[in-house]
């Protein structure tokens, strides 16, 4: 074999080589790249199916307070306005304190009984803006005497799709009966910040605060937290929780306006 041989042996050994190092980099290159469409794809379908599942959980949770809402409406709200009738009746032929006391507080639960049915119907309230809806719930909440609840408003209120606006709400929903029950706040403030392409609501208290890890990590006293890190995500919203022992909380939801 003479030297041109043995060149030429080199420069076609080399040649190949080269070509399925080529061959193989592309091969890597088209396998890596379906491998992460892949993945992507069932990343999106998981995304697709929590989503498809928690919308269903929250219509049916709406479809819920609906009946509950009537049930009190129609059943219970029957119940207490003949009561009424009867204790008005009552006052009339003994007009004394205690009879003026009990028909009082019989239409005081009466005015109650179908405010918190609507509350739980949002077809009586989806119309609403969220100033309004929000200042006859800090009516509610400074009549029982606990604790002061201040409500302020930045901007105008654009209009966003209504299942968007029931979620929000039933967070804010959330967030407050919490810290009712467990914040033992003195202030509650509910500040709403509307700007044509964002709503943002920031909701704080002066209460005893929380630790987040603790409550994260403790799936009985973390649930409502989880509820409503579950229904932002199904909206493409977001929330911002800032709490610490003896130092209160601040909820901030934004909510961009696509």
């Amino acid at each position: 074999m003479d030297e041109e041989d043995i060149v030429f042996g080199i420069i076609l050994s080399c040649s190949v080589f080269c070509a399925l190092t080529v061959v193989l980099v592309l091969f890597y290159l088209y396998y890596q790249k379906n491998k992460n469409k892949f993945i992507k794809d069932k990343e999106d379908a998981e995304l697709r199916h929590k989503n498809a599942l928690m919308q269903s959980e929250l219509e049916i949770q709406e479809q819920t307070l609906k009946h509950i809402g009537y049930e009190l409406h129609d059943n219970i709200g029957q119940l207490i306005t003949v009561a009424k009738i009867h204790s008005n009746a009552l006052t009339k032929l003994h007009p004394t304190e205690h009879s003026l006391q009990a028909y009082d507080a019989i239409s005081q639960a009466l005015e109650e009984l179908r405010a918190l049915s609507k509350v739980l119907d949002h077809s009586q309230w989806i119309q609403e803006s969220f100033e309004h809806i929000l200042l006859r719930d800090r009516r509610r909440i400074n009549q029982l005497g606990s604790m002061e609840c201040i409500v302020s408003k930045e901007g105008e209120e654009p209009i966003i799709d209504s299942n968007i606006k029931i979620i929000i709400y039933r967070m804010i929903q959330e967030i407050i009966t919490n810290a009712i029950k467990h914040s033992q706040c003195s202030i509650l403030n509910i500040q709403m910040i509307f700007r044509p392409d964002l709503i943002c609501f920031h909701i704080s208290d002066n209460g005893i605060g929380f630790d987040m890890n603790e409550v994260k990590n403790n799936p009985d006293s973390g649930s409502g937290l989880l509820h409503i890190l579950q229904r932002i995500k199904v909206i493409g919203g977001s929330i911002d929780i800032i709490s610490n022992p003896e130092q209160g909380t601040l909820f901030k939801i934004t909510y961009p306006i696509k």
